[in-house]
């Protein structure tokens, strides 16, 4: 058995489907895994990162979004 939550979810689900063992484990179990961003960082946001990455990786940075309610998830209740 294989158990993935989160990004662990997402990895779970990529060895069930491109992995060469994928039939090993009996069974796969996958809590809210992590499929896709609900949405796009911008483009000067992306440079800023990578370029702060290379010059300061080990500078800390908070995500800064405030918390979902319960219930939304990506694309409803006006996400974009």
């Amino acid at each position: 058995m294989l158990y993935g939550h989160s990004f662990g979810g997402n990895i779970a689900l990529e060895y069930r489907l491109r992995g060469r063992l994928s039939a090993v484990p009996a069974a796969y179990i996958v809590a809210s895994p992590w499929l896709a961003l609900c949405r796009r960082a911008p483009a000067w946001l992306h440079f800023f990162v990578k370029a702060l990455a290379k010059g300061k990786p080990d500078f800390p940075l908070s995500a800064g979004d405030p918390p979902q309610p319960p219930g939304t998830a990506c694309g409803r209740a006006g996400l974009t």
